[in-house]
C-alpha cells in the first residue's frame, strides 16, 4: 500500500472515532439537560426504615444481606444500606445513585400486622410523592406476577396517604412488609419467590 493511501485511510478512521466520540458527549449532554436518559442496566437498594427482628432473633439486616446476594447471584447489580435511621438511609441512599443507572428500592420490615406467614404487605407512600403512581403501577404488577405463579402467597397492597417512605426517591420504590412470626429459614424461602419475580419485571 503506498504512503499516501495508508495516510488517508487513517486520517478517515481517525475522523470517525473522532465523530463517534462527540456524539457520545453530545448524548451524555442532553441527558444531563433533558433527564431522558436510555438505562442500560439497573441495581437494586436494599434497606429497612424500621429495622426488627424475626421470630427466632436474626436482625431484619440479615434477611436483607441474604436479599442482596440472591439477586447478585441471579446477575442484578444489588446494594444493602446497613443504616437504620432514616435520615442517614435517605443520604446513604442518594449517595449510592448515579444518572446512568435504573435504581429500585426495595425497603423490607417486619411486621406484627400480619398473621398469615404466607402473605406480605406492600405500602405505597402518598405523601408529597410524584412518582406514587409509577411505585402503584410497579407493585401491581408484581402483585400479579407473584400471585399467579406462587397460588398460596397472598399479596396485599396499601396506599398511605400520611407517609412517603422515601419513595420519591429512585426510579421505582416499594416498602415491603413480611410476617415478624416468620423464622430466619422460612423469612428465606419468601423473600426467594419475592426477589425471583422481581428479577422477571422489566
Amino acid at each position: 500500500m503506498k504512503p499516501i493511501k495508508a495516510f488517508t485511510l487513517f486520517i478517515i478512521a481517525l475522523c470517525t472515532a473522532l465523530a463517534i466520540l462527540y456524539l457520545i458527549f453530545q448524548t451524555k449532554k442532553l441527558e444531563r439537560y433533558t433527564g431522558i436518559i436510555d438505562y442500560e442496566d439497573k441495581c437494586y437498594i436494599l434497606f429497612s426504615t424500621d429495622g426488627g427482628k424475626l421470630s427466632n432473633g436474626k436482625s431484619i439486616q440479615e434477611i436483607l444481606s441474604f436479599s442482596a446476594d440472591f439477586l447478585k447471584q441471579s446477575g442484578i447489580d444489588a446494594v444493602m444500606v446497613e443504616e437504620t435511621k432514616n435520615n442517614k438511609i435517605k443520604s446513604k441512599i442518594l449517595d449510592l445513585m448515579k444518572r446512568d443507572r435504573k435504581y429500585i428500592m426495595i425497603d423490607i420490615n417486619p411486621t406484627n400486622l400480619i398473621t398469615n406467614e404466607n402473605t406480605i404487605l406492600i405500602r405505597l407512600g402518598k405523601k408529597d410523592n410524584a412518582k406514587y403512581e409509577t411505585n402503584l403501577e410497579y407493585a401491581s404488577k408484581l402483585k400479579e406476577t407473584i400471585t399467579s405463579k406462587y397460588s398460596t402467597i397472598k399479596v396485599n397492597l396499601l396506599s398511605d396517604s400520611k407517609n412517603n417512605y422515601n419513595q420519591d426517591l429512585g426510579n421505582t420504590a416499594i416498602r415491603l412488609d413480611i410476617p415478624q412470626t416468620l423464622s430466619y429459614e422460612s423469612a428465606k424461602i419468601l423473600m426467594s419467590y419475592i426477589l425471583e419475580t422481581l428479577t422477571q419485571l422489566e
